[in-house]
């Protein structure tokens, strides 16, 4: 009987103390957003954009994340970009989402050069221009981005928009399978059968080396 007692005030308690300490953290990033902290504006945005602890507000999340921008906050930026291109919370505008994800990339978020690497190779938003998506894809592959290493790995194998090169190509597209996206093995040692280990261990050095700079 007592154990069951036990057992119903952890239950009821729980509940309660995670509230509580929701409560404190949210009155935490409200303050600190208030006193113009970015990272907290961007939090506070987050927490009412995905209604943490707190009644879902979009418009609210839209103004935070807009007062970070402006205070050139990139991450900002980014989730903006987001909320405009995904449409789930606003009217889907990719033309808005291209805006901030140029800014958010040349400030060097790197989630945001993927984005808009995408944006020019989908001409979503911006006319497609294949160059300038490559030329993020490498910004952010180089920054150990497993998409990015992947669609620049099947630019290389390809030849599509950059000279061909399958060697290079398969060092990206390991780099991304090591982190899960992409070919799988098997996959890439299809490809590899075709080059010379000569070719492979320069190809493997030169993206090593732009991963270190």
């Amino acid at each position: 009987m007592l154990k069951r007692w036990a057992w119903l005030l952890i239950v009821l308690f729980i509940p309660l103390a995670f509230a509580e300490s929701n409560q404190s953290q949210f009155t935490k990033l409200q303050d600190a957003a208030s006193k113009g902290q970015p990272s907290a504006q961007v939090q506070l945005a987050l927490w009412y954009l995905k209604g943490y602890g707190v009644k879902q507000r979009v418009e609210l999340a839209h103004y935070w994340l807009d007062v970070a921008s402006k205070h050139g906050f990139p991450q900002a930026d980014h989730e903006l970009g987001r909320l405009y291109s995904q449409g789930k919370h606003l009217p889907r505008d990719f033309i808005i989402a291209f805006k901030y994800f140029s800014q958010s990339a040349k400030a060097g978020y790197v989630p945001s050069q993927l984005e808009l690497a995408q944006l020019y190779e989908s001409g979503m938003g911006t006319k497609k221009n294949s160059q300038l998506a490559l030329h993020w894809y490498t910004k952010a592959a180089c920054k150990n981005q497993p998409r990015a290493q992947y669609s620049l790995g099947k630019a290389y194998l390809s030849g599509r928009g950059i000279k061909k090169d399958e060697a290079i190509g398969v060092a990206w597209l390991e780099l991304a399978a090591k982190q899960g996206v992409g070919l799988n093995n098997k996959q890439i040692q299809l490809i590899k059968q075709k080059l010379s280990q000569v070719e492979l261990h320069a190809a493997h050095q030169a993206v090593l080396a732009l991963l270190e700079e």
